[in-house]
């Protein structure tokens, strides 16, 4: 019995008998060339199993084709067996479908046992040669008679070998085919970007490893993502739809960027590419339906790499300036103090011209400020990275602010989700981080109102991180400062220099993380989002522009 393989390859047995019914047409062979072969088995048949015998002996004599036999003598035996029985059928057969079908199982089985097709071809000339050699000795009817014999007798052997040649052709081509889908396999599961196969309406046929792990962190997408709107921004759902209907089989013309939203709140880039393919369901199966090829490359290190190299591009000038004017402008920072309290104990003795030099010193101090703020934001950032845990540098940091403000340390309330709060970080750096964020909240909360902390663990694209949420009860602040909030030197109060918040959202993303406000008319959230894992020493470089 033929293999399920066999099975598969071989054409339906209506179209292979249609075939061969066509090619005995283009050959001339009809229905009296069939009957003198069979007209003559009487004199053929007592020779097959010399014929058999000296097949399998000139087989067995060639390296290359002795070395298909692995099964012994037994398998040798049945293959002459099978031999005998196929040049029975062939003078004998009933030229029917299971016929023709059997035929082609035997060029199958040539294949199977990995005979090369040009030793099939040539055994073929041999057993033909000795049939009829043999046949033109037991002659006894005319020339003319014998030609037509022995022409149908090769025709017959020459239908066979294309059946055979067709056994061989069917499985060159899957075997082209298998590599072809191994290697499409191969890529598709180690590549580095998102393969999605849709129908035009974005549900999900087919997704690969890559984009389960982006996801999920799975090596499969869990039932309840059953299309792209799953894993796409409502909003963005438009943009990747109208992609879906962008019609013809060569790559869509421009790509589309959107986010890649998951059940553990990451958050990634992608830019989608698009074609028209045809999509095989079931691989036993030839009908195909017509899908969407999504290729997305995940470009959310790019994308902040090209933001941060912006950024870093604004300020450059800020930094080469205040580089230049630092040395200077400490000088004189220092004369004019020096000179204030000198003149303070000229006029001791004059209290309206003391309150006037305490006054120039209060602004001198306030210009001094600014001016050492201005000096951070503008210099590298340089971690000294060290273990610690997140929960200990929120406690730490209001046990200071509470201190310095004199207000009620039970007034912030820390809850933790996170089973392991402990993160790679510049100690100092996450503090001053905490505490402009902390302070902000503290100085619009309603007087002896709570400030609630949240450390929850979550991810940042594929990293472990921890995310620590600061909400207050003030009154919120309007969409359009919202928008502001971290430009440099944008502030809300008469003595804000504009830059805690940019240096707090700088020194976040120097840890890997982020800093983003929300905010409602019953109080404003600060997210503040850290790695768990960094590097020991980071250099951030030259400073942002929000």
């Amino acid at each position: 019995m033929p293999d399920s393989h066999a099975i598969e390859l071989m054409p339906p047995g209506d179209e292979l008998l249609t075939r061969y019914r066509e090619l005995c047409k283009y050959v001339g062979l009809g229905r009296h060339d069939v009957q003198r072969a069979q007209a003559v088995w009487i004199l053929v048949e007592p020779h097959v199993a010399s014929h058999v015998n000296d097949f399998y002996a000139e087989i067995l004599k060639h390296q290359e084709t002795s070395g298909v036999f692995t099964g012994g003598d037994a398998q040798v035996e049945r293959l002459k067996a099978s031999l005998r029985c196929w040049i029975a059928e062939l003078f004998c057969g009933n030229f029917d479908q299971a016929f023709v079908q059997n035929r082609w199982i035997v060029g199958w089985r040539h294949v199977q046992i990995g005979l090369p097709q040009i030793w099939t071809a040539s055994a073929m000339s041999r057993l033909r040669d000795r049939i009829l050699n043999q046949l033109a000795v037991d002659w006894t009817d005319s020339a003319v008679s014998f030609q037509k014999t022995a022409s149908a007798i090769s025709r017959l052997m020459d239908l066979d070998l294309a059946l055979i040649q067709d056994a061989y052709h069917a499985e060159s081509v899957a075997t082209q085919l298998r590599d072809q889908r191994d290697f499409a396999e191969a890529i598709i599961g180690t590549t580095q970007s998102i393969v999605l196969v849709v129908d035009q309406d974005g549900k999900i046929l087919r997704g690969n490893r890559y984009l389960s792990r982006l996801v999920c962190g799975e090596s499969e997408l869990p039932a309840s993502i059953d299309s792209v709107q799953g894993i796409i921004p409502e909003g963005e759902n438009s943009a990747v739809l109208a992609l879906l209907g962008n019609q013809g089989d060569q790559p869509s013309p421009s790509p589309i960027v959107t986010q890649l939203i998951d059940n553990r709140q990451r958050h990634r880039t992608v830019r989608w590419f698009c074609r028209s393919i045809h999509h095989f369901p079931d691989s036993r199966n030839q009908s195909s339906i017509e899908a969407k090829l999504l290729v997305g490359q995940d470009i959310t290190d790019l994308s902040e790499a090209q933001r941060r190299a912006v950024q870093q591009g604004r300020l450059a000038a800020i930094g080469q300036t205040m580089a230049g004017l630092a040395h200077e402008s400490r000088n004189a920072f220092q004369r004019s103090l020096a000179s204030l309290e000198a003149l303070s104990l000229e006029v001791s003795d004059r209290p309206e011209a003391v309150e006037l030099i305490a006054r120039i010193q209060r602004a001198h101090d306030h210009l001094l400020h600014l001016y050492e703020e201005v000096l951070q934001f503008a210099k590298p950032v340089v971690l000294e990275v060290d273990k610690n845990r997140i929960s200990d540098l929120v406690s730490r940091t209001w046990k200071h602010i509470a201190q310095a403000s004199n207000c009620d340390p039970n007034r912030l309330r820390i809850e933790q989700t996170s089973t392991d709060d402990r993160i790679d970080c510049d100690a100092f750096k996450m503090e001053q981080v905490l505490r402009n964020v902390i302070e902000n909240a503290l100085s619009v909360s309603p007087a002896q109102s709570n400030i609630d902390v949240l450390v929850a663990d979550t991810w940042q694209g594929d990293h472990e991180s921890i995310r620590v949420t600061v909400r207050d009860y003030g009154p919120g602040i309007s969409d359009e400062i919202r928008g502001r909030i971290f430009e440099p030197f944008f502030s809300t109060r008469s003595r804000g220099t504009g830059l805690g918040l940019p240096i707090a959202r700088r020194l976040a993303e120097a840890h890997g993380g982020s800093l983003i406000l929300s905010s409602t008319d019953s109080g404003t959230t600060a997210e503040l989002i850290v790695l768990k894992h960094l590097a020991r020493k980071q250099s951030l470089g030259t400073p942002q522009s929000e």
